[in-house]
């Protein structure tokens, strides 16, 4: 993604980053598809479920061939193969295709939402690491819910989220309170039974080195939070990633040790 500076008379910018406090490169990275929001590319990790589906995209969808035109069916097999190529080169070693074959990261949250079950979204919300505010942005306008709370760690994320139209919400809405800080810190401070939702969207394991994010000590203090009743989702990944199993094995433990069932 590019911005533009200034008074518009400079060359556009590319959207990118690197951390202060932890030394890690972010950039938005634009969708897949013809239009939607833009996901974070933060330490090489992609932030959101980003895959498309060449065989059925908008743009396959809108070109047809000219079946009485044999040079214009090739020159068009053509561009998709290119257009093809190009998005596996762009999602190469970031996230496989999903069950529909497609996903942009608007999607890709509102699916998030929608797995906390029948009812969606109701009452105080605790969402743990912001990224780009997709999140708790889209928790906020639920009519159930009366405030989020997003906690974030790296200043890097935040200054994505300044630069991205799709994240004005995040600073705009007098709903949404934000925490900067590691959240396995700063949890300890909120009260018992605060949050009716939780939201646990943390990075890949790899980037979580200020505080354990997986651990039973942080699941326990996520148990505290949540009211009686309350639900949590939270999010890991690929599970036929090279940790999937041993990782999801893991955390279904330590949660269920914790009082999660």
């Amino acid at each position: 993604c590019y911005e533009l500076v200034g008074d518009g008379e400079h060359k556009p910018q590319r959207v990118a980053s690197i951390s202060e406090s932890t030394g890690r490169q972010a950039a938005l990275i634009p969708p897949l598809t013809d239009n939607g929001a833009p996901t974070m590319l933060l330490a090489g990790f992609a932030m959101h479920r980003v895959v498309s589906d060449s065989s059925a995209s908008p743009a396959s969808k809108r070109r047809s061939s000219p079946a009485d035109d044999p040079l214009a069916t090739a020159r068009d097999r053509k561009r998709r193969k290119d257009r093809e190529d190009r998005q596996k080169r762009r999602t190469r070693g970031r996230t496989r295709p999903s069950d529909d074959g497609s996903m942009e990261p608007w999607k890709d949250t509102m699916r998030k939402l929608e797995s906390l079950g029948p009812g969606g979204v109701m009452g105080r919300v605790l969402d743990i690491c912001t990224g780009l505010g997709y999140t708790a942005i889209a928790a906020s306008r639920e009519e159930g819910a009366p405030a989020v709370l997003t906690i974030e760690l790296d200043e890097v994320s935040l200054d994505m989220c300044r630069r991205n139209p799709w994240s004005r919400e995040l600073l705009t809405s007098d709903k949404i309170t934000m925490l900067r800080g590691d959240a396995s810190e700063l949890i300890t401070e909120l009260p018992d039974e605060s949050f009716s939702v939780v939201i646990h969207d943390p990075p890949a394991r790899a980037l979580c080195k200020e505080g354990d994010l997986f651990g039973e000590v942080f699941y326990s203090e996520l148990y505290r939070v949540l009211r009686r009743g309350g639900r949590l989702f939270h999010y890991l990944g690929n599970p036929d990633g090279r940790e999937g199993p041993s990782l999801y094995k893991g955390v279904m433990e330590r949660l269920s040790q914790q009082g999660f069932w």
